[in-house]
């Protein structure tokens, strides 16, 4: 009987150590999974960013007609940019963008749009009053994080 103990801790020793391996295995191959995953990710967020630039060319404020905000707009980056990820903040308070017509600039392409919402209201005054914008800082922010910041003329 001594000699069956000893081959059965030994065979019991070997189980053990090649399922605690099998654990390591699956657990080491889900962590390096998500690792490259995120790095890929990253990498791709990057070149995005990269790849995804704009200027803007004008910003000016139309006070006899529209009282708007009129924003021309510059793809100076490689790929196409779809304007309806834009965002315009005029000294950093959220403006509604209107008059997109066709969303997607193409590189070294320009999109005219305007950026509404600059009236405002005075309390018991029925009418709505014209917020001059003109000398004002507009940021526009585009997919991947991609801002720019000029004055409103």
């Amino acid at each position: 009987m001594k000699g069956i103990e000893s081959v059965i801790a030994i065979i019991l020793i070997l189980m053990i150590t090649v399922a605690l391996a099998a654990l390591a295995y699956v657990w080491f191959t889900g962590v390096f999974q998500q690792l490259t995953t995120g790095a890929g990710q990253s990498v791709n967020n990057t070149v995005g960013t990269i790849t995804t630039q704009f200027s803007i060319e004008s910003a000016k404020f139309n006070i006899s007609g529209s009282n708007k905000v009129t924003v021309v707009v510059r793809n100076t980056g490689s790929t196409n940019i779809d304007a309806t990820k834009f965002a315009a903040f005029i000294e950093n308070e959220l403006k509604p963008i209107d008059n997109i017509a066709n969303p997607t600039i193409t590189p070294n392409s320009i999109l005219s749009f305007v950026v509404g919402n600059t009236t405002g209201l005075i309390y018991g005054v029925s009418a709505p009053f014209v917020v001059s914008q003109t000398g004002k800082s507009l940021k526009i922010t585009g997919q991947g994080g991609v801002t720019q910041t000029v004055t409103i003329s």
